[in-house]
């Protein structure tokens, strides 16, 4: 299910994901992947795909031409945060994900499972900060 998208300006890029488990090795389906602004409004909810895939999230980011321009005092990107939760698994938070004018951004969360035969913990998460895109943290699809 896609949710709303950030309207600010005809500006925006698009946001997607790829949710795993087993060090990268397996696919983990129906995550429900919930990306908030900075300030913790709900922009969208996703659901992964039984290959882990999600559809894309169109977000607002400042325009490109504002990035071309020597000196400009802004970043060339939005920042978002994202929270995935599924089934048998910790829930993952991700703060600060970058989102570029005119681009698709991939973004892989890897969800750790809880341990067979135990009970679902209370309160556990998984806390991460995005890397920087500006070094070297993006992919693009």
């Amino acid at each position: 299910m896609n949710g709303q998208r950030d309207d600010r300006t005809g500006s925006g890029g698009y946001l997607t994901f790829k949710i795993r488990t087993a060090s990268n090795a397996l696919p983990v389906g129906n995550a429900v992947i919930t990306v908030t602004g900075r300030d913790g409004q709900i922009l969208g909810v996703l659901v992964s795909d039984r290959n882990g895939n999600s559809d894309s999230l169109r977000l607002w980011a400042p325009p490109r031409a504002e990035s071309l321009s020597p000196g400009s005092a802004g970043k060339p990107f939005a920042r978002y945060d994202i929270r995935v939760e599924a089934e048998g698994y910790y829930p993952s938070e991700l703060f600060g994900a970058a989102v570029f004018d005119s681009v698709t951004s991939v973004q892989q969360v890897n969800l750790i499972p809880y341990a067979e035969n135990t009970p679902e913990p209370e309160g556990t998460r998984i806390y991460e900060e995005a890397p920087d895109p500006l070094r070297g943290g993006l992919t693009n699809a």
